[in-house]
């Protein structure tokens, strides 16, 4: 485990792959061109399930699936026929047309509806997703899926609930369908979602030339930086004013005229898809504090081991201990989150410009030393000096004289909902503490005061922010100062000489006793032995 140093971070969602996506272009020409079919020669097969039947014509080798007054079937079984054939999953607009080719004669499928959630993506990102089983199966020659509504924006991707790398479907030659490859699952993006939260097509009049060969038409299309689909995007076709009107979301479908579409992998290009890169985790450091590493002229405290709980430990403080005589200072800005479970440990580090993620299985180690077997990401193994006190985990590298301090977060207060206060000096004497009810509710630092006293100095000092959630005889409190965020929760009493007592229980250990002044909306705290107010309002 070694130092994390300095990153910029940009935030979003996937995951690690089904196979590898492929880049490519993708074009056809006029929408009325020949709908796909496969000859299977004189063989018939028909598979009745009720109401719902799916039939097979060797002929013409058209499959179809009439689900009848069953409804939409949420399993469908299929054997390919001699010749190959084709089945179609649903009905109505919803309905999608499997066609599988001669080579994949014999072969016994099931289609069966899935959801967003088992692909690992949350409900609104997809329109629909099919399963196809066996997964895995690859296919010498392409299946064509064809959505009755259109929809040209299909992927292949992981089917086990982990979110996967998606992979896209590009084009059949004539622009009527998308070739599927193999199978996994069958994802099907609305047009609404087609550039990641919204669509992003529209008209292009200045383009307009490239449909000149489609009379009476208009340059339809987008470019987008799709990296929820690992993708940049781009396609186009020409569509009559009439059809970009009737069209919701200004979309091209399949079958349109001079339809195109170019897949580009981004791979993890903004460094918060670590599927789109295949990485090792996909654990979340968006909501990581920055923080600034420290030197101090001293020696390093001596690690003490531990039992170290499972759960989500963010970095909140860096420190490097220089020794006495040493230099002191700040350092680099970094982000770290670990997540440890049953034995294991994923971690994102995050600073130097770089992303670096790895996983490790872990034991502790005889010496108070957190041994690791780095199972992605990294190679080999590391043993390394380390502290538990409490919520708190302090982990010693670069020899142990570099002090990682992380905590597993006490609450999930958003501290950017309270105003940035800058601390202010008045050289007189800080007023006297009157206690108080303090009534429930969130509380807001909306002023720093540091009362230096007669002819003492004046000026603004540091920018903080804080909030304090009073409830049940319970206080929640993040602040914000110095590069750290630090949380923290107590159980609190008011006292008859005017102090609030609090027992801290988490982000913090022991006690403390601090003088304080309430008036039910407004409650002043003195820290500092007495010299710094806090003044909190509440909202």
């Amino acid at each position: 485990m070694k130092s994390i140093k300095v990153l910029v971070v940009i935030a979003a969602l996937l995951g690690a792959g089904a196979c590898s996506a492929t880049s490519g272009t993708n074009s056809s020409g006029d929408a009325g061109g020949p709908n796909a079919q496969v000859d299977g020669g004189n063989s018939e097969a028909q598979v009745d399930g009720g109401n719902s039947e799916a039939q097979v014509d060797g002929g013409n080798s058209e499959a179809q699936v009439d689900a009848g007054d069953s409804g939409n079937p949420e399993t469908l079984p299929f054997t390919v026929p001699a010749g190959g054939g084709s089945v179609t999953f649903g009905e109505g607009s919803s309905a999608v047309d499997f066609a599988f080719p001669a080579s994949a004669a014999g072969l016994n499928v099931t289609l069966s509806q899935a959801s967003a959630a088992d692909i690992g993506w949350q409900d609104g990102q997809v329109e629909s997703v099919i399963k196809l089983e066996p997964s895995g199966t690859v296919f010498a020659d392409p299946i064509v899926v064809k959505p009755a509504n259109g929809n040209l924006m299909a992927f292949v991707t992981t089917s086990d609930g982990t979110k996967g790398k998606p992979e896209p479907l590009n084009l059949t030659a004539d622009g009527t369908g998308v070739q599927l490859k193999h199978f996994s699952a069958v994802v099907f993006i609305p047009p609404g979602k087609s550039c990641t939260s919204s669509s992003g097509w529209g008209v292009h009049p200045e383009s307009n030339a490239a449909c000149v060969a489609f009379p009476g038409t208009v340059y339809d299309g987008f470019d987008c930086k799709g990296y929820d689909w690992c993708q940049y995007i781009t396609a186009h076709c020409c569509l009559t004013q009439a059809d970009v009107d009737a069209r919701a979301d200004k979309e091209c479908r399949l079958g349109d005229p001079g339809l195109e579409v170019t897949y580009t992998d981004s791979g993890n290009a903004d460094g918060n898809h670590p599927y789109c890169a295949g990485e090792c985790n996909a654990v979340d450091f968006s909501a990581a504090p920055m923080v600034t590493q420290h030197q101090i002229a001293q020696a390093p405290p001596a690690a003490a081991g531990g039992t170290i709980a499972d759960g989500t430990y963010v970095a909140v403080a860096d420190t490097e201990y220089t020794g006495v005589g040493g230099p002191t200072g700040d350092g680099a800005v970094v982000q770290g989150v670990y997540v440890f479970a049953n034995g294991k440990v994923d971690a994102v580090e995050v600073g130097g410009g770089q992303v670096n993620r790895w996983s490790a299985t872990f034991t502790v180690g005889a010496n108070n030393t957190l041994d690791a077997v780095y199972t992605c990401g990294r190679t080999g193994t590391a043993s390394v000096p380390y502290t538990v006190d409490g919520s708190t985990l302090k982990i010693y590298v670069g020899g142990g004289s570099e002090e990682l301090t992380f905590s597993l977060p006490c609450n999930a207060i958003d501290p950017s909902v309270a105003p940035l206060v800058t601390q202010h000096k008045i050289a007189q004497a800080p007023p006297v503490p009157s206690g108080g009810a303090i009534a429930a509710g969130t509380y807001f630092a909306v002023a720093d005061t540091e009362y230096t006293g007669v002819g003492g100095p004046t000026g603004d000092g540091a920018v903080v922010q804080g909030v304090y959630v009073f409830g049940g005889g319970t206080v929640q409190a993040v602040e914000v100062g110095g590069g750290q965020t630090n949380r923290w929760s107590a159980t609190f009493a008011t006292s008859a000489s005017n102090t609030l007592d609090v027992a801290f229980d988490c982000g913090r250990s022991g006690t403390d006793s601090v003088p304080y002044s309430s008036d039910g909306s407004t409650l002043k705290i003195y820290v500092g032995g007495g010299s710094e107010e806090l003044t909190f309002a509440r909202q």
